[in-house]
């Protein structure tokens, strides 16, 4: 202006995009695990899975329901006791959806109290063969005929 005054004017610009629309699907069609069963449902997002305790890694096949969306796993290395495996599922307008995996380490308990039975039952046994075998001491007090 004349007098030295300022104005500023703010035009926002929202283009059309042509087109179809980007999918947002960002769901799993399948979850394989190599030698496990982990019964995969698309709509449930954690699961728990037990493994061998030896198990360190797990062969994972994933197959996305929308060929445009894409997936990263995490956790997969050094498995643990209550390891989580993640895994981020991106569609295309990315949106996330987040599967889960936990860990479940089985340990043989079982056979090791199974073992633990076995060794008590053997010292048991072993005591009271040894006790036939061996002379018992002769009491001082008792007259013997």
């Amino acid at each position: 202006a004349e007098n030295g005054s300022v104005r500023i004017y703010t035009i926002n610009i929202k283009f059309k995009v042509s087109g179809p629309a980007l999918s947002s699907n960002n769901l799993l069609k399948a979850i394989e695990i190599k030698d496990y069963d982990l019964k995969f449902n698309p709509n449930i997002n954690d699961y728990t899975l037990n493994v061998d305790k030896e198990t360190e890694k797990l062969e994972i096949t994933v197959e996305a329901e929308d060929e445009k969306s894409s997936y990263i796993i995490t956790g997969n290395n050094k498995l643990k006791n209550k390891s989580k495996i993640v895994i981020l599922v991106t569609a295309e307008d990315s949106t996330e959806n987040v599967y889960t995996i936990t860990i479940k380490k089985s340990s043989n308990i079982l056979l090791q109290l199974l073992i633990i039975i076995i060794v008590i039952i053997i010292i048991i046994f072993g005591i009271k063969l040894l006790r036939r075998i061996l002379p018992g001491k002769k009491d001082k007090n008792y007259d013997y005929e």
